[in-house]
């Protein structure tokens, strides 16, 4: 008979039928081992991590895993080894060479032995801590350490990787449960043996081990699938074989490798509870079912018919659930269910089907032997509660041999062993076969691994990880196949998703998403009645298009993030979990979530925490084997590691806590170093060398969200009295074509405007939600008493270690901000060409110019970033030209403006050192001067008028001279406030008389004949004085202006309408004339008076000059 085959990914028209309808091939003695050793030591390790709640015991000691990977080490050592290499031929039809087979196990082999002598020297050290025994240990377990590292490569050739991976896959997990112990147990071992140098630190070994968990994790999920790739391509190839490599490699080497991650000690100290919610098939391609929801079988209905060969199983139709919503069942039903009879195989709740037994009678047709028939008999197995139970379905039975089948193989394991995989799917074909009047079942059988939870049950004493294929409802059909190392499907969230989780007593819990993401995405989280907005970052940049797919992914592409808040769950009470999307589903952009993780809070645990967390963060804060600071810490930062390292247990870390405060002191120092804004920290405002700040500033001390101190701006009165703070950067400290940084913290703001000025002003307005809050506070400890680690600002301390900050997000997403928060900035601004002279430097400068505005900030800094290249060169120099150019083109117009006023200026000078006025330089002289000094413009920044701008130094120069000018010519006059630029003040007025503005001009102004105004003086007898008056009368009468002295000698200066032949005032009053008078008074005091007979006067100076000699 010509043979036929599968097409894999293809819907098959050509069927083998011996591959399909005959008894399928009994595995092999090798499968059956490394099959089994492969399930144990998945069981071996899921049992450890859930039960690793004491950090001072060893996960997975190399003596338990031993006798699985080497059963017999006297007679065949390598004799596993050597079949796990055998079962990878057989999966995938090729063959590994003997020279290849026998270096390979010899490095498999010499694996045991390091292991050994290390595990030896460590229960040693255990049971006698001293120096030898810890530098005997420490020894040893480097030499294993460096074992792995030299000969791990030889399981990895090109040609043979994929046979060898079943090798590599266990051999990866001794060594990450090596390294595991290093990170344990290093600084123990280097505190007993003080004096010996260039020792290894539990650090040094933890940042080890995460590189090995992600390179053991991303090779091996890699060459699974090109693996499953090869067989999928090649021409001749059955749905058996290709399944069978999935079932089996899923088995031995992705199961284990979905424990890898929770190798990393510093996250899971305590251990965790973690579950593997893949499905596994025995048989057809058509009967597989595709990524869903996880399902849990509730009852099966068997439908019998009967035909001349007796009677038979004719359908089934399956009853499931989602985890937690039992009382809502999905039907699927296969085959023929309107026949004779039923029988109804229910599982009661805990209950799960692990093993059954299958009879089928078998003939011989055609010459084909053990040509199957239909299935006539099942036993099912049933545990609960540890108690086994047989539930059967059996019809009439002719008398044809029969043969049993058992599902799924024990593969060789121990009762302990066996029940590993629980019946989650049992789809059913009647099948006629073409050459004969005969029929045959064809049924697939679905398992999933007994590690899943069906309560979603939470641990008080471990991390639990949920898996959220787990939920019992999700929307837009959002489930795909995961990446091969997550241990199941993951759910793409595109709109919602709900889980229902119990946890077994009452207790705080800190909650994370595992999740990948390759955009910014809002997420909502409720748990029971508590809520919570997560904003979570991007882990990858690929976009999700045609050509990508989820085997694209890395395992670094996952990340955790935390909700920021902890939550009490009640005891055994189900919680609803409700996860959604709160951005608009874009195609492409892509959100793939895991698992949800719960530790538990306690005491213990929040010490432990306290100081994983600052190890953490003091590692992260430098540049790998440098005492520099990593550039993307920020100020703020620092601040919150070093509010981490005071939170560590002095009880408990005593000596931890000693070892990062150095540190955190360090790299603080380190920061500010680097930051070229003068007195950062507010110390001293308007002082030199600091901030300049106006009266709506205020220094802000014991603000919990600040370790130092802050700066509050208030409301402004209006748009031109603006609240501000500013400094500027000398131009000595910059660099040339350099980007440099400004960054801070914002509690709050609204219209907050901060400007970065070089080449013009960069206008930014931050409104940053008030979100942040204080969400618990210590016990009040000795009232207004202000102690060490704690701020004192209510009369009831606050305790950093026991606050929490909740932030909103819903909050804008800015493209400024620090890892996405809202509350931290980040802005640059380059530099060009710098010249010291021209000192342009840069200004900062915060302001708020409305009456609903305010402000609070801090940790400020401006810090350079590097040299510019590029395209943003390129923009800086195109920005300066510009700038240059517009600048030229300001300082020559300014140039001629001040040519003129100050030509103007010097006229008013009898000398040139302006020692002394001209003696016809009139106020009115003074003031249309100072008019054309004040057509300079750009005298102030555009920003904020208290700034000097690009002409403020000739502005200042000529409004000095006018200034000086002004004092000259209030020292010469002998009357006081004569031009009357203080209203009335120094004269006895009437009161029908005022000061009026006269095209800005002040100008006494009398309203009635009867208006006067008089000013007594003293001057000096026998010298002679000048009385200049400039004024102008309206109407008919005269206006005068009468001087008197004490002898009743009296002079009087006239004005009419008709005044003609006087000297007609220079300044921009219309009309005004100027008129003195010679006087030599003959006493020491004068009196001068100002009135008029009738209609209008107005006059707007009186001088009095001494006559000089």
């Amino acid at each position: 008979m010509a043979q036929t085959y599968y097409k894999i990914g293809v819907q098959s028209t050509e069927v083998n039928s011996e591959s399909i309808f005959f008894n399928p091939e009994v595995d092999s003695s090798d499968t059956v081992a490394v099959v089994s050793a492969g399930i144990v030591v998945v069981g071996t390790i899921l049992t450890a991590f859930a039960s690793f709640v004491n950090p001072g015991v060893v996960l997975i000691s190399f003596g338990t895993l031993a006798p699985v990977l080497w059963p017999d080490p006297e007679e065949d050592p390598k004799k596993i080894w050597s079949q796990f290499m055998k079962h990878g031929e057989d999966l995938l039809n090729q063959t590994i060479s003997t020279a290849v087979k026998e270096i390979a196990l010899a490095h498999l082999n010499g694996f045991k032995d390091v292991l050994t002598y290390y595990e030896r020297a460590f229960n040693d050290w255990k049971r006698n801590p001293s120096a030898n025994t810890a530098r005997l240990v420490s020894q040893r377990f480097e030499n294993a350490h460096f074992n792995f590292v030299s000969n791990m490569p030889q399981l990895q050739l090109p040609t043979y990787d994929t046979l060898l991976l079943s090798c590599y896959t266990e051999a990866a997990n001794l060594h990450l449960n090596l390294l595991h112990q290093g990170v344990q147990f290093a600084d123990q071992w280097n505190a007993d043996q003080p004096h010996s140098p260039m020792l290894k630190s539990s650090g040094t070994y933890y940042d080890e081990l995460l590189v090995y968990i992600e390179k053991y994790i991303n090779y091996c999920t890699k060459t699974y699938h090109k693996g499953l790739n090869h067989l999928k391509e090649s021409e001749k190839i059955t749905w058996d074989a290709y399944n069978t490599y999935r079932r089996e490699m899923t088995l031995i080497v992705l199961d284990l490798v979905a424990t890898f991650p929770f190798y990393d000690i510093r996250r899971f100290p305590r251990g965790v509870e973690l579950e593997l919610t893949r499905e596994v098939y025995t048989s057809l391609d058509h009967l597989t079912r595709p990524p869903g929801l996880f399902t849990w079988l509730s009852d099966i209905e068997l439908y019998t018919e009967s035909v001349a060969e007796g009677d038979y199983l004719s359908g089934i139709r399956e009853s499931k659930y989602y985890t937690g919503n039992q009382f809502f069942t999905m039907k699927n039903i296969y085959g023929n269910t309107n026949r004779l009879s039923k029988q109804l195989i229910t599982l009661l709740p805990g209950e799960f089907m692990t093993h059954l037994s299958i009879n089928r009678p078998f003939q011989t047709i055609a010459g084909i032997n053990k040509l199957y028939s239909l299935i006539q008999k099942i036993v099912f197995t049933t545990f609960k509660n540890d108690n086994e139970y047989q539930k059967n379905f059996n019809v009439n039975n002719q008398n044809e041999p029969q043969e049993t089948t058992n599902y799924p193989n024990d593969y060789g394991g121990s009762n302990s062993q066996k029940f590993k995989h629980n019946l989650s799917h049992f789809p059913l074909i009647i099948h006629k076969l073409e050459f004969a009047e005969y029929f045959h079942s064809i049924f697939a059988l679905g398992w999933t691994h007994n590690s899943v939870n069906s309560q979603n049950l939470i641990s008080e004493s471990v991390s639990t990880q949920i898996p959220l294929v787990k939920a019992y409802e999700v929307t837009n059909n959002s489930v795909i196949r995961g990446p091969g190392f997550t241990g199941g499907d993951l759910i793409e969230l595109r709109d919602k998703c709900s889980i229902k989780c119990k946890a077994s007593s009452l207790k705080k819990y800190a909650i994370s998403l595992f999740y990948a993401a390759n955009n910014a995405i809002a997420v909502s989280i409720d748990v029971g009645d508590s809520g919570a907005g997560v904003l979570l970052q991007p882990t990858f940049s690929r976009k999700g298009n045609n050509n990508f797919t989820i085997q694209d992914l890395n395992y670094k592409d996952f990340q955790y993030h935390t909700l920021l808040v902890d939550i009490e769950l009640p005891e055994s009470e189900e919680i609803h979990i409700h996860l959604k999307r709160e951005d608009d589903y874009e195609e492409g952009v892509i959100l793939l979530i895991d698992k949800l993780e719960f530790k538990p809070i306690d005491e213990n645990y929040t010490n432990e925490m306290n100081l994983e967390k600052a190890k953490k963060a003091v590692n992260v804060l430098f540049i790998n084997a440098t005492n520099a600071l990593k550039m993307d810490v920020t100020d703020y930062h620092i601040d919150q590691v070093a509010n981490l390292v005071e939170c560590i247990s002095d009880d408990l870390y005593a000596k931890e806590k000693i070892k990062f405060t150095p540190c955190i002191k360090f790299a603080k120092q380190l920061s500010q170093a680097r930051n070229l804004l003068s007195d950062p920290n507010f110390n001293n405002l308007n002082a030199e060398n600091s901030w300049t700040a106006n009266t709506g500033v205020t220094i802000i001390e014991g603000d919990p969200l600040y370790k130092g101190r802050a700066i509050q701006l208030s409301a402004a009165r209006d748009e031109n009295f603006p609240t501000y703070l500013y400094q500027k950067i000398d131009e000595s400290l910059l660099k040339p074509y350099t980007r440099y940084q400004l960054r801070g913290f914002v509690e709050g703001s609204q219209d907050l405007e901060l400007d970065l000025v070089r080449y013009g002003a960069t206008d930014i307005v931050m409104n940053v939600p008030g979100d942040l809050e204080i969400l618990s506070y210590s016990a009040p400890i000795n009232p207004c008493e202000e102690i060490e680690t704690r701020l004192d600002t209510t009369c009831g301390a606050l305790d950093r270690c026991k606050q929490s900050n909740y932030v909103n997000s819903a909050a804008d997403v800015r493209p400024d901000q620090v890892n996405g928060d809202p509350h931290a900035f980040s802005f640059h601004i380059d530099t060009g060409t710098t010249d010291n002279n021209r000192n342009l430097g840069i200004w900062i400068i915060f302001k708020i110019a409305t009456p609903d505005g305010y402000a609070t900030f801090g940790n400020l800094e401006l810090i350079e970033l590097g040299p510019l290249s590029g395209e943003a060169l390129a923009q800086v120099q195109r920005k300066e030209q510009k700038w240059g150019k517009n600048t030229t083109q300001k300082r020559e117009e300014a140039a001629k403006l001040y040519a003129a006023a100050k030509q103007t200026i010097n006229q008013l000078f009898a000398d040139s050192q302006g020692t002394k006025l001209r003696f016809d330089t009139e106020f009115s002289n003074i003031l249309s001067a100072d008019k054309l000094v004040y057509k300079i413009r750009d005298v102030y920044s555009e920003v904020l008028s208290v700034i000097p701008g690009l002409n403020y130094d000739l502005f200042m120069e000529l409004e000095n001279r006018i200034q000086n000018a002004i004092d000259l010519y209030d020292a010469r006059n002998t009357v006081t406030n004569g031009e009357f630029r203080n209203g009335l003040a120094n004269w006895m007025a009437s009161s029908n008389t005022e000061v009026r503005q006269i095209q800005a001009h002040p100008c006494w102004y009398s309203l009635g004949w009867n208006a006067q105004v008089a000013q007594s003086l003293n001057v000096k007898p026998d010298h002679g004085y000048v009385l200049r008056v400039t004024a102008k009368k309206e109407g008919i009468g005269n206006g005068y202006v009468t001087i008197l002295d004490c002898a009743n000698h009296i002079d009087t200066l006239t004005f009419s309408s008709c005044d003609s032949g006087f000297t007609t005032s220079s300044n921009e009053l219309a009309a005004y004339v100027t008129k003195t008078l010679e006087i030599f008074p003959d006493t020491d005091q004068i009196r001068i008076e100002i009135g008029e007979t009738r209609s209008t006067f107005y006059v707007e100076s009186v001088d009095l000059i001494r006559m000089e000699d």
